[in-house]
């Protein structure tokens, strides 16, 4: 059997020994268990809250990014809208300018022609005089000539 002496001081050394371990292993092992634990919360709520920032950030530069996106259509569209009226305005004035001088080339054929019909007659008139000075064998005077070749002139046209 267990003498009494023994089993007290049994008892004795155990209590010594809970106390050494608890004095020195378990209160210091616990304290820094506790400590590290504070820590790693705070280095999670940390994580969280740049989490949360990363997660702010991006939606402000997809916002940012789908803004700039709208504005880039918008000026693409101005720019279109504008190229478009610029091009409509200087292919109307293109026309207004062919249309003016085809215009004025047919006035100045119209003139051309009128002159070279002027001066056929003219031409044919003084030809039909010479011819008929010939025949008849009479010089019509210079007068006469022209009073005769504006009185022909008048019944061609």
């Amino acid at each position: 059997m267990i003498r009494s002496i023994d089993f007290i001081a049994q008892i004795v050394n155990f209590l010594i020994l809970m106390y050494l371990l608890r004095r020195f292993f378990y209160d210091p092992v616990l304290s820094f268990i506790e400590r590290r634990e504070e820590v790693i919360k705070r280095r999670l709520k940390e994580s969280e809250e740049m989490l949360a920032l990363a997660r702010h950030k991006r939606d402000d530069a997809s916002r940012s990014l789908y803004m700039a996106g709208k504005e880039a259509e918008r000026i693409i569209a101005t720019a279109e809208s504008r190229a478009r009226n610029h091009l409509e305005k200087a292919q109307k004035e293109a026309d207004r300018r062919m249309r003016e001088a085809l215009a004025r080339a047919e006035e100045e054929l119209l003139r051309e022609r009128e002159r070279l019909k002027t001066e056929a007659l003219s031409e044919a008139a003084s030809l039909a005089f010479t011819i008929a000075e010939k025949v008849v064998g009479q010089t019509v005077d210079r007068r006469s000539h022209g009073e005769l070749l504006r009185r022909y002139l008048k019944e061609v046209k």
